[in-house]
């Protein structure tokens, strides 16, 4: 199922960073796990 390439789709993007680690271009291995992080517990906004 391959389908003709979009541009920047996040899910595959965020899924892709993941797969390789959590590590982007974008976002340093830190920013990654704070928002994993984040994500489970919101309480220190």
């Amino acid at each position: 199922m391959h389908r003709p390439r979009k541009p920047a789709d996040p899910d595959i993007s965020a899924s892709r960073g993941k797969a390789k680690g959590g590590q982007n271009s974008k976002s340093p291995p830190g920013v990654v796990t704070r928002m994993a992080l984040n994500s489970t517990t919101q309480d220190e906004a």
